[in-house]
This record gives structure tokens, sequence and C-alpha cells, in this order.
């Protein structure tokens, strides 16, 4: 019996010798160029085809109660460093309310960072969804989505999810299918998606699911 518990106490203690070994091998947290006294929320990270690690946030600064500005920053040497790569800010009464960034396309050419937000003017109660796309040099532009605002609801679009097939796209996608969901509530809340097969540049207005209770978050897929 004691050569039992005394078997049992090694077989312990090499268990947590290998825990603590492994734990170790991971390294401390990366903490993607925090300022002091700010904020962050809605973090997203996506990594595209040559490796380069993208972060996108809101971002609320130091003594301001809302979320009034967003950032993407990348890094090319696997999280070591980020540098500021895009972003934007509003001003006055308005403030983002969800926020999501995805990375689409397998080469330089097609190549695209996706952010999509949704802010409310909360003076006003105007909502709007703001998607644009940046390419791998920094060349920014929007995206035009059809009904995309409205005026009433202080709650707004609550949350968004965007999706691509780039990696495995569908035989009829040039170059890569891609899609936005939201959740819009005005005053029933429903589930609302954009989507075409051309990588973003023709997105067509698709409602799919409304009900008189409250929906909390949506998420996109796109099957090939």
């Amino acid at each position: 019996m004691k050569h039992g518990k005394f078997t049992l106490i090694i077989i312990l203690l090499c268990g947590i010798l290998f825990s603590a070994g492994k734990a170790s091998a991971w390294g401390t947290d990366i903490l993607v160029n925090p300022t002091s006294g700010y904020k962050y929320r809605d973090t997203r990270i996506a990594v595209a085809y040559d490796g380069t690690v993208y972060v996108g946030r809101l971002v609320s600064s130091e003594g301001n109660s809302l979320f009034q500005e967003w950032q993407v920053l990348k890094s090319v040497d696997n999280g070591a460093t980020f540098t500021n790569f895009d972003g934007g800010s509003l001003s006055g009464s308005s403030k983002y309310l969800a926020f999501d960034m995805i990375v689409a396309g397998e080469n330089a050419t097609d190549f695209r960072v996706f952010v999509a937000r949704s802010y409310i003017d909360t003076s006003t109660s105007y909502n709007e969804i703001l998607l644009s796309k940046t390419t791998e040099g920094g060349s920014s532009s929007g995206i035009s989505l059809s009904e995309a605002s409205y005026t009433g609801n202080n709650r707004g679009f609550l949350d968004l999810s965007m999706a691509t097939d780039s990696r495995d796209k569908n035989s009829s996608a040039s170059p890569y299918s891609f899609s936005l969901s939201a959740v819009k509530a005005n005053p029933s809340d429903s589930i609302i998606v954009w989507t075409d097969n051309v990588g973003s540049t023709n997105l067509k207005r698709r409602g799919i699911y409304g009900t008189v209770k409250y929906i909390k978050s949506v998420s996109a897929a796109i099957g090939s």
C-alpha cells in the first residue's frame, strides 16, 4: 500500500512539473500597444495570407465614457511589435455600438482588410453602419450598403459579423464571396444580411429574420 502511494506521488509530481514546463513555454501575454487610461473592446484578430497579424478594436480615450474611436494595428513579426494601420473616430454625441474586422484574399492583388462598425448619434437617434476595405498598402475606401441607416430607437445596430470564403471560394465567386450581417433594433429586432460574390463591390441586402423579442448577437458564415 505504501509503495502504491509513493508511486502515485511520483506520478502527480511529474504531471505538475510537466504542466509547469508547458505553461512557461508560452511566455507572457502580448499587450497590443496599450495606452494608460484608455479602454478597449470588441477586439478582433485576423492573419493575412502572408502571415501578417491584424488586430482591430474600439477605443475609449482617457476621460471619455463613449467609445468614439476604432483602430487596426498590424504586426509582421508574429506579434512582437505592432504598428498603426487604419482607424477613425467620431465626435460630439455619437458613439460606436459594434465593431468587426476580417481579412480576405490569398494574394497581394485581392487582399483586403474589412472593417465594419455601427454607431448612434444619441442626440438624434440616427443609426448607421459603416463598412470599409483597405489594401495591404493602406489604401482605404468605403463600401455602400443599402438601407444601412435609420432614425429612431436608442439601441441601434447592436451587433455585426462578417464572413468570407476567400480561402476556399465558391466556383462562381470572383475573387471571393463576402457577407455582412447585423442585428437591427427598430422597435422589433431583426437580422439583416448584405452579401455578394465579387469581393464586396456590389452588396445586396437580404432580410432574414425578425421578432418582437430582443436579439443580442449575430454570427455570419459562408459555405462553399
